[in-house]
């Protein structure tokens, strides 16, 4: 079979032409001087470039643009003048024209957009006028590993230091860095999720260390000196180093080198985490069209521990159990209730927000928490459960443990007895 060229098939007038036209088009579209133009490749990304003065309009065009495969994204940078231009293209484009510019004209921003799902970032920072034996570093690992065994707590997903994206921005004035936990097919579903989980854990780690309790699910792993040293001064009072005010509609997110690749991961196959009212889900995006939610509880308005119900129900009178989680990983009930909403941390009844029971069948004991937003990480002092109810979950175990026994038992007869037959 013969092979035609390229110019003989489009002929060579035109060939010469769409390629003047497009060089010329990406020229004078683009913010950079001295192009060195991407090359053409068939299983390149698309060229597209589009530059707007309005935001809105650039997102607009971004959406109309992108699909579950190809992801289109806006970017804003600042002109020489102060102004802010927006940028429509995608990321391997942009990064491809953005790279070479001299670090000193490098004002870009990545918008994250409203709704769109991004990996779980993080701003990090402190002054050092203010902090002068604060360990940036060392408390940056720490936080690290607290948020990837909260992960795992949540999702059951395994994550560690090799799947963060650790940006130093510190300058001589302020330690910062930008954390990104770049999972691959993996992503919450848009950043308000990512501040609702960022504002419970540091809820969770505020409440551990104002209390004398040793005991936590997760935060009893570390030495309390080394969660309290993840707190520093500021001209406001004593706070964590953890800016949550960063996960804002449309928010813009400083980018650099290849920062690109964590906000906007294809939407084909993607799993999303969602976390509001303090629970945790995940949600598995196909396509457009189909959409399948994945529980990891199952949901019920009874377990499988009747005494445990019925103790509940007492507590709750007159109210229900709506639903009932449970989380056979981690051994924990989650109980919804209707019909009583008490809070332990406001001593009254709240107006409309109702509030949730925990039962931890590992350490025997209950916890109330509320969906109420001023509650939000609000976790009561834990209260042991009665005897009776302890005493049918030691005996659930012991008959488990025997069951276990037994089971190796004749697994050890079987494989006795096959060895005989066989010699």
């Amino acid at each position: 079979m013969k092979t035609l060229e390229p110019k003989k098939f489009y002929g060579e007038n035109l060939a010469k032409l769409k390629a003047t036209y497009r060089t010329k088009k990406v020229q004078n579209k683009l913010h950079v001087n001295n192009l060195n133009i991407m090359p053409d490749h068939i299983l390149g990304p698309p060229k597209f470039w589009a530059e707007f003065y309005k935001q809105a309009e650039a997102l607009a065009e971004a959406t109309k643009h992108s699909n579950d495969s190809e992801m289109f994204c806006t970017f804003v940078y600042e002109q020489n003048n102060g102004t802010r231009k927006f940028v429509v293209a995608h990321p391997e484009v942009y990064w491809w024209y953005y790279k070479d510019r001299p670090p000193e004209t490098r004002c870009s921003y990545e918008i994250i957009p409203d709704g769109a799902p991004c990996c779980l970032y993080v701003d990090l920072e402190f002054l050092f006028e203010l902090n002068h034996e604060s360990n940036g570093p060392r408390m940056t690992n720490t936080l690290i590993d607290i948020l990837s065994a909260f992960m795992l707590k949540e999702w059951r997903l395994p994550c560690n230091r090799s799947n963060i994206i650790n940006l130093d921005s510190t300058n001589k004035e302020k330690f910062s860095r930008h954390l990104i936990f770049a999972i691959k097919d993996v992503a919450f579903r848009d950043n308000f999720h990512v501040g609702r989980f960022m504002k419970y854990v540091c809820m969770e780690i505020t409440n551990y260390l104002a209390t004398a309790e040793t005991q936590h699910d997760i935060l009893s792993t570390w030495d309390k000196s080394n969660i309290e040293e993840l707190f520093v001064n500021t001209k406001n009072g004593r706070k964590l180093f953890i800016d949550t005010g960063v996960y804002t509609k449309n928010r813009h997110f400083r980018i650099y080198k290849s920062t690109k690749w964590a906000y906007f991961p294809q939407k084909k196959d993607l799993t999303l985490f969602d976390f509001s009212n303090g629970e945790a889900q995940i949600k598995r995006h196909f396509n457009k069209d189909q959409r399948q939610q994945i529980s990891i509880k199952d949901h019920n308005t009874s377990s499988q521990y009747p005494e445990i119900d019925k103790y509940i129900l007492n507590i709750i009178k007159p109210g229900k159990i709506r639903v009932c989680k449970y989380n056979e990983w981690l051994r924990i009930l989650t109980y919804e209730i209707c019909g009583y909403r008490y809070c332990e941390n406001i001593g009254r009844w709240h107006k409309s927000n109702n509030i949730f029971l925990i039962v931890d069948l590992n350490k025997k004991f209950m916890y109330q928490k509320c969906h109420d937003e001023e509650c939000s990480g609000f976790i009561s002092s834990p209260k042991k459960l009665p005897e009776e109810v302890s005493f049918q979950l030691d005996s659930e175990d012991e008959i488990f443990m025997s069951s276990a026994i037994l089971a190796e038992e004749v697994d050890f007869i079987n494989d006795s007895f096959n060895k005989e037959t066989n010699t």
